[in-house]
Order: C-alpha cells, then sequence, then structure tokens
C-alpha cells in the first residue's frame, strides 16, 4: 500500500484536480476512484483498512490488489501528463524530467513508423543532453543516430560524426559511473549504521586518489558531484570542519558557475556546510543556511527531510527546544512522511522520543508556543522500541540514545527498580561496545547513568562522584570526537544537568 500512497501524494500536488484531468484518469465513481479518494482523505493506509471501508467491492485480497494495480498503472501512467515548468530549462532538475519526457516520445515515434518525427526530435534534445550533462541520456540518443545513418540513411559523413562523439561520451560515462560506485560503496554501510565514523577515514582516502585524476580531467556534474562528496567524508570523519568548509564553499562555487542551475548538487553541498557550522556552533549560520534554502527544496523531497533533521539538531544544540518541536511536527505531518525509508523514519521515532522526555520534565510547556498538548506526554516503551528495528541492531551508533531514553524515562518516572535492574546490563554494554575514543562520550555518560542507583538516587551524593566524568565530556567536546552527529540528540552535558533535577 506504500507505493500507492506515494503516488497518490504526488497526483494530489497537481493541478490534475483543479482542471479536471483527474477524472479522466481516475473515473470517481469507479472502485479505483474510490480507493484513491480514501487514501486522499487519509482513511485508508493498509489493505485492512480498504476492505473495512469497501467490504463488498474489496472483500478478498484477490478483489483489492486488483483494484491496487490498476490504480497503480493508471497512476504511474499519468507522470507524462505532469509539467515541470522548464522555462528555457532553466533548471537541470526540471530539464531532466523533460529530457525525459521528450526521449520517450522520439522512441515511441520512430518505433511507430514516423522515423522522420522522432530522429528530428532526438537531434533537437541531444543539444539539451548535452548541454546539462545527461551522460547516459546522451548515449542513448548518439546510439539511435548512429545507428539509423549508419543503416538507415547510409550517410557516412553523419555516421561518422556520431560514432566519435559515442565514443567520446561513453568515456566520461565510464569515468562517472567509476566516481559514482566509489563514492556510493563508501557510504552505504552507513545508511542503517552510524556508528564507526572513524573508520571510514582510510577508505575515503583511498577512493579520493582512485577519483583525483578523473576529477582533474572531466568537469562534468556526476564526476564533479561525486568526487567532491568524496573529499568531504574524509574530514568529516577526521572532524576538520576547516577543510570540509573549504570543500564545500568550491564545491559550490564550482557548480554555481554552471550554465545552468544545479539545485542538487548545491542542496548536498550546503548540507554539509550546515555541519561544518553546526558541528563549530555557529547555530544563527545554520539558521542562515536552511532558511536561505528552503526555497530550493521540494516538500517531502529526501533532501527536504535530511535538511530538516539538521533544523532540528540546530535548534536542540541551541536549547532551543519548542523551536525543535516545531521542526518535528513539520515533518510528521507531511504526508509524504509515511513513505520515508526505514532508517529516516525510525530517527524521528527517536528524536520524538526525546521530546517527549523533555516535555515530560518540564523543558517543553504544554500547549505554548506550538508546544505539544497534554496528550502527547505519554511514551509507550514496548512500542517505540518495536518502531526501531534497524537503528536496534547499531550496537556502537543509533543504539546508544535508544539505549539512554530509555533508563532516563524510566528515571523520571520514579521507576526507580526498574533503573536499577538495567544498571549491569548498560555496564556491560558499555564495556562491550563503547571502548574506544570514538564512543568515548556515551560511555561516559552511560557510566554516569548506571552510577545513578548506587548514589540511592540522591543528586547530591551523584554529583560528587561524577566530577572526573563531567571533566572527561569537557576536554572531549562532541564535535571533537570521530561519533556521528545523530547520536547525541541533547548534547550529553545538557542531558546530564537535565536527569541530574529529575533524581
Amino acid at each position: 500500500m506504500q507505493d500507492l500512497i506515494e503516488l497518490v501524494n504526488l497526483i494530489q500536488r497537481t493541478k490534475f484536480k483543479a482542471n479536471g484531468l483527474l477524472e479522466v484518469i481516475v473515473e470517481p465513481e469507479s472502485h479505483m476512484g474510490q480507493l484513491f479518494d480514501a487514501i486522499a482523505q487519509k482513511k485508508v493506509r493498509t489493505d485492512e483498512d480498504a476492505k473495512t471501508l469497501f467490504p463488498e467491492a474489496m472483500k478478498d485480497a484477490g478483489r483489492l490488489a486488483t483494484i491496487k494495480s490498476k490504480l497503480k498503472d493508471r497512476l504511474t501512467d499519468s507522470v507524462f501528463l505532469l509539467g515541470f515548468k522548464e522555462s528555457n530549462y532553466a533548471d537541470r532538475h526540471r530539464a531532466f524530467f523533460e529530457c525525459t519526457k521528450k526521449w520517450a516520445s522520439a522512441m515511441l515515434l520512430i518505433n511507430k513508423n514516423a522515423r522522420l518525427n522522432g530522429i528530428n526530435a532526438l537531434e533537437k534534445l541531444l543539444r539539451h543532453t548535452e548541454q546539462f550533462e545527461f551522460t547516459e541520456l546522451t548515449i542513448d540518443i548518439l546510439r539511435v543516430l548512429r545507428l539509423h545513418y549508419g543503416l538507415v540513411e547510409g550517410n557516412e559523413q553523419q555516421y561518422t560524426f556520431y560514432e566519435n562523439r559515442l565514443r567520446e561520451v561513453e568515456e566520461i560515462g565510464a569515468a562517472e559511473n567509476q566516481v559514482e560506485a566509489l563514492y556510493t560503496d563508501l557510504v552505504i554501510r552507513y545508511v542503517n549504521s552510524k556508528a564507526d565514523k572513524n573508520a571510514i577515514t582510510e577508505k575515503a582516502q583511498d577512493y579520493h586518489k582512485k577519483a583525483a585524476p578523473l576529477l582533474r580531467r572531466y568537469s562534468t556534474f556526476k564526476i564533479q558531484m561525486f568526487g567532491r562528496l568524496i573529499e568531504t567524508i574524509i574530514y568529516d570523519s577526521q572532524n576538520n570542519y576547516k577543510e570540509m568548509t573549504r570543500v564545500c564553499e568550491e564545491s559550490i562555487a564550482f557548480f554555481e558557475a554552471k550554465p545552468y542551475q544545479t539545485t542538487l548538487s548545491l542542496q548536498v553541498f550546503y548540507y554539509n556546510l550546515v555541519v561544518c557550522y553546526l558541528s563549530s556552533r555557529m547555530f544563527d549560520k545554520c539558521r542562515g543556511i536552511i532558511e536561505k534554502f528552503d526555497q530550493f527544496l521540494e516538500e517531502g523531497s529526501f533532501n527536504w527531510f535530511k535538511m530538516q533533521e539538521l533544523s532540528f539538531f540546530t535548534q536542540m544544540h541551541a536549547g532551543n527546544y519548542a523551536a525543535a518541536f516545531q521542526t518535528y511536527k513539520k515533518v510528521a505531518d507531511h504526508p509524504n512522511f509515511e513513505t520515508v525509508s526505514a532508517p529516516v523514519a525510525e530517527l524521528w521515532k527517536i528524536l520524538d522520543a526525546y521530546l517527549c522526555f523533555l516535555l515530560y520534565v518540564g523543558l517543553l510547556k504544554p500547549n505554548t508556543d506550538g508546544a505539544p498538548g497534554e496528550q502527547q506526554i505519554k511514551f509507550r516503551l514496548n512500542r517505540f522500541l518495536n518502531e526501531v528495528p534497524v537503528f536496534s541492531k547499531d550496537k556502537r551508533g543509533m543504539n546508544i540514545p535508544v539505549l539512554i531514553i530509555q533508563f532516563i524515562y524510566l528515571l523520571a518516572d520514579g521507576k526507580f527498580e526498574a533503573c536499577e535492574e538495567r544498571v549491569d546490563a548498560l555496564n556491560k554494554y558499555r564495556l562491550r561496545y563503547l571502548y574506544d575514543r570514538e564512543t568515548l562520550r556515551s560511555s561516559c555518560f552511560i557510566k554516569f547513568l548506571a552510577s545513578i542507583p548506587g548514589s540511592g538516587f540522591n543528586s547530591s551524593k551523584l554529583k560528587n562522584k561524577i566530577s572526573k566524568l563531567r571533566e572527561c565530556l569537557a576536554a572531549n567536546p562532541w564535535y571533537a570526537v570521530p561519533q556521528s552527529l545523530e547520536i547525541e540528540i541533547v548534547p550529553y552535558e545538557d542531558l546530564l544537568e537535565i536527569v541530574l533535577h529529575c533524581i
């Protein structure tokens, strides 16, 4: 059902309904139309919802599967009717949609024996795909043109021209594929894990050496974007934010100098620039970039969700919890939130848990400044753990804030016996997983939590025992150790004080 929800949300954001086109695509009174409306109104989120709402039409799984499949096909086909306001192809992102549509249209013409129209369309399209550096589309077009002038027209001059051009572009395509593969292989293991940030340094350096000759030789979009991102990973893994800032600023200048707008590349490098500023505690600069770039981000897109994460962490680290809640609410209320990937969804579940804790201990005020109401205080621990299966396995990464929120919520709730029962598990966890510089801060904080029952839950006694832990945290600030930003939802120094006030 999730793929269908995603399509319905997409169509809902178009003008299809206003101009009457939606009724042509999906007949309102049909079963498909009824299912579309129910999904759009959020009455249907699962197959069981559909069977309950339409018991006669969709009472068996086979019938429901057929209706869903037909609706999905109908909505997928309608994507070709979308307009992207190309305005002379000013933006590379919009140009890609238009070029893809024109490529499909030209190939249909050629295969339906309207070859002259199709070839003419491809020759015009080629100028745009080369201008915007759409290498794969350019290769496909050149192959068709080479075949046409070689086998159909027998035009040796044109054949030779397209053959030579094809070889040149295929060489660029191979280079793009190589750099893209290096970047993907570098980051794939960190999609579901935030651990071992330091371990990536050596591999990133090795991959950048392989990419460097291609970066010097070619200036195309993909090679420059992925190659420069590999370089940012080197400095990010070393917490060298001065050099990372330099790479981001140089990359932004490079892509802004392109003869077309490149919002995608600007988004990723501005995102990394916010990481640099956040790690340097320059919160005003973070907010400035986030506000500035909001206009370039499509709401509900992957990059939009990622920028909201940075907005949330900026507010949390600045101690502006009410603003952080506003960011959370904007994300949680967005229709596309239901279709985000598991790691993205789980991260926001964890962030929500920390907001609930702050509300519970009085640092977020109910129903003031847009803060959550009393009904949102309830935190169901067992349900929360079931909602974060991916990160619960990330023992040196995002399982750390999961483990911490369990303990401090029990503590704030006065369930001291349950806290005592968890001490042995906390100590074993710390010794098994949190044993190096990368996890030093988390080790200190969990050691602090484990010491609370031994102090008889007495904050005065506890303060005398944790001076060394405080010194350790102060000497090793979160932005100076090789840990992922997401692990400390609330900086441990701040969270430690909050916990002390709970006892």
